[in-house]
């Protein structure tokens, strides 16, 4: 980006890397040694006053880790903002018209820790959809040397998690014919896989495990328990 110091950003983005890295002791010490001096060198503040931040209220350890976090988030913001503006200011004073944009898109996360369930599954169909399709939109078609899997892969994932609730459906909750039927169809698709009771499906947003058992295919077919 024209007008920032490529030297500066990378400088900032490695302190963000070095805040995150800072753990808190019961009593609130900075751990692992030297953490804290080499975020503080990288964002170019005194490493006392850092830690006075980061610990401003905290009597907690749990606290104190809420606010490194807050910092975290706050510089990350400011530097995305940065970036943003100073690219936008470049576009507009270019001497002919542009049609570049910058588009920060957001889709649904999964948490990692969250127990899996039906839930995921349609959290995940929703989420191959918007990035297939959002991805199909934003290349032109003629613009071979843009495109690569990931549009067809999240399609694709699309497709097993609606073909895994129509299995759930027609197999009326009985849960052996659907993992036979999870079993035969990753033979077949690469972006599917079973292990014992869980059947993972990979797209371009990432992979989601999701427990075949029957609360989950119960579900899934639109019965309770």
């Amino acid at each position: 980006v024209e007008g920032m110091d490529h030297n500066e950003l990378v400088r900032i983005l490695c302190g963000v890397i070095l805040l995150g890295q800072i753990q808190f002791s019961d009593s609130l010490q900075c751990e692992p040694a030297g953490a804290l001096d080499a975020a503080a060198k990288a964002l170019g503040v005194n490493s006392g006053a850092l830690l006075g931040a980061l610990l401003q209220g905290a009597e907690t350890a749990d606290e104190a880790f809420e606010l490194r976090d807050a910092a975290l988030e706050a510089i990350y913001h400011r530097l995305v903002h940065l970036v943003i503006s100073l690219a936008t200011e470049k576009m507009q004073g270019e001497a002919k018209a542009i049609s570049q944009s910058i588009s920060i898109l957001e889709f649904p996360s999964i948490d990692p820790a969250a127990p899996p369930g039906f839930q995921n599954l349609l959290l995940q169909s929703l989420s191959e959809a918007r990035f297939g399709r959002i991805l199909h939109a934003a290349r032109p078609a003629g613009a071979s040397q843009l495109r690569d899997s990931s549009d067809d892969q999240a399609r694709a994932a699309e497709d097993l998690c609606e073909e895994l609730m129509k299995a759930c459906e027609s197999h009326d909750a009985d849960v052996s014919r659907v993992k036979a039927w999870a079993q035969a169809k990753s033979q077949a698709e690469g972006l599917m896989h079973v292990t014992g009771d869980s059947v993972t499906i990979s797209g371009a947003s990432g992979a989601v495990q999701h427990v075949l058992n029957q609360r989950f295919v119960a579900a899934a077919s639109g019965k309770t328990l």
